[in-house]
Formats: C-alpha cells, sequence, structure tokens
C-alpha cells in the first residue's frame, strides 16, 4: 500500500500494538525450573497483595505455565479474599501433605482457582489459604 499510493498511506503496526507484542514475547520466553516471585514489604497497605494478584493473572493469561499464587501474612491478609474459595484446606494441610505432592496437580487439590477471561482452562491463577 506504501508504494501504491506514494507513501501517503501507512498501514504499519501503531508503535503500541508492537511494543505491547515485544513485551508480551518477553513474557512468553521459555524459562528453565521453577521461578519464584515474592512481593515484601515491613509496612502494610503499600499493594503486596494487589501486585501479587495482577502478576498472578499476568502470567496465567500469557503463558501455559501454571501459577500458583500463595498469601503469607500472619494477619490474614486479604488473597484468600480477592479469589473466590473452592476447598476448606489451608497452608498447614498442604505442608502436611508435602511428602505426597510431586506433579502440579497435587497442589491444585490445596488451591482456589481464580477468575479468568481465558478461554484455555489449563491457564490460571490459584492461591493457598494461609489460617
Amino acid at each position: 500500500m506504501w508504494v501504491v499510493t506514494f507513501g501517503l498511506w501507512n498501514v504499519r503496526e501503531p508503535p503500541a500494538d508492537v511494543r505491547r507484542a515485544q513485551l508480551v514475547a518477553r513474557v512468553n520466553q521459555t524459562i528453565r525450573g521453577d521461578y519464584k516471585i515474592a512481593m515484601l514489604s515491613m509496612k502494610g497497605g503499600v499493594g503486596k497483595t494487589t501486585t501479587t494478584v495482577g502478576l498472578g493473572s499476568t502470567f496465567a493469561s500469557l503463558r501455559v505455565d501454571h501459577v500458583v499464587a500463595a498469601g503469607g501474612n500472619p494477619d490474614q491478609g486479604t488473597l484468600g479474599a480477592r479469589i473466590p474459595t473452592q476447598t476448606t484446606v489451608t497452608v498447614r494441610d498442604l505442608l502436611d501433605d508435602v511428602a505426597a505432592i510431586h506433579r502440579y496437580c497435587d497442589v491444585r487439590v490445596f488451591t482456589s482457582q481464580a477468575p479468568s477471561p481465558v478461554p484455555d482452562p489449563g491457564q490460571f491463577a490459584a492461591r493457598v489459604v494461609v489460617r
């Protein structure tokens, strides 16, 4: 189209779309092993839980890997309140059964699934309730 219109009409992708595609490609890079990302702060109310839910949901929607978010707030925290409860077990139950956990599906029994706009049910973020 550039040649036909003598350079008057440029059908290139908008820069914002190109940047988003680059960021998605970076997120989708092959990684080896497991990665643990911790949100830490001595101060409360600074967005640790919101950031955790956002990161987990983003990774779950863009990658085929499984994402597990665990809230370890000793004061009960709000991660559990942000994701619908589908199980009554707690992280203590998970730790009691740690010898029997070998795969992701073994951990999934102890988690609740976050709502996801992704049509593929294999991609989701989950959480472990700490009580």
